[in-house]
């Protein structure tokens, strides 16, 4: 029997000004489904980054696609314009995103498409720490972060807001903080909660290892999210020599809208 095949190609050009603090591209897809529908896509788009300063970026992007074939004329839009700040003790960055529901190629990923999604995150350093040796060093920081994501499809949406005290260093790191999320699904009541959330890990670095642990509960509200249940993992990660590393993680998850068990191994 004949063999389908599906024909992509494409190409992206940039150019760079204002002495390299700038750069704008273009990007050009096709693709030619296989079969008897004939379908062509084309996808052109658009990016700007703009170093406004030092530590301040702003990134716009702009796509557009268009589906021709016997039986349809789709055309769809994407944008995202981003600014960030990356600075000695603080980085943070405000987004906002909207990708339409027919927007892409065949091979787009359905998680992307057809949400619209804007937030903000930040990320502060508190301390410095190091003990007289030397041998323990790190920093600690506090976290922030809130977006809401709305379906243009189906209408549903998803606020997040999350706060947290982190610690990282060369033995023991962790966090601990308070996530608010609420949920209104296409369908049902509206579901709110609070959790809890707190992670561990600890290097052992004579031996190459990592053990890692973490954890996510309700403290009001419920979890009746699929996204955000009672989450439970453990893991380790284990360097065997230059460039690999054996990892595994055992996670169990246990809310009102799912209950399963998950471990991941790889190298």
């Amino acid at each position: 029997s004949p063999v389908d095949r599906n024909l992509t190609a494409g190409g992206r050009g940039a150019v760079r000004f204002l002495a390299g603090r700038g750069e704008a591209g273009a990007t050009f897809l096709h693709e030619e489904a296989p079969g008897v529908s004939g379908e062509k896509t084309n996808l052109a788009g658009a990016d700007v980054r703009l170093d406004l300063t030092g530590k301040d970026q702003l990134r716009l992007e702009y796509a557009t696609s268009l589906r021709d074939g016997p039986a349809l004329d789709e055309r769809a839009g994407a944008y995202l314009a981003e600014l960030s700040h990356t600075g000695d003790r603080l980085s943070a960055k405000a987004y906002y995103s909207r990708v339409a529901p027919d927007f892409g190629m065949a091979q787009q990923t359905s998680a992307t498409v057809g949400v619209l999604r804007y937030g903000a995150e930040a990320s502060l350093e508190i301390a410095e720490f190091e003990n007289k040796t030397g041998a323990r060093r790190g920093a600690r920081f506090f976290d922030a972060k809130t977006y809401r994501e709305e379906n243009l499809t189906t209408g549903a949406s998803r606020d997040l807001a999350e706060i947290a005290r982190r610690q990282e260093s060369n033995s023991t790191s962790g966090s601990v903080g308070l996530r608010a999320v609420r949920e209104d699904p296409q369908t049902g009541p509206l579901r709110e909660g609070l959790f809890a959330v707190a992670a561990v890990k600890q290097r052992f670095e004579k031996l190459g290892l990592s053990l890692r642990a973490a954890h996510e509960r309700p403290i009001t509200g419920d979890d009746a999210s699929s996204l955000f249940p009672t989450r439970t993992s453990v893991g380790f990660d284990q360097k065997l020599f230059d460039g690999f590393t054996l990892s595994a993680t055992h996670e169990i998850l246990d809310g009102d809208a799912i209950s399963q068990a998950n471990t991941a191994v790889g190298l």
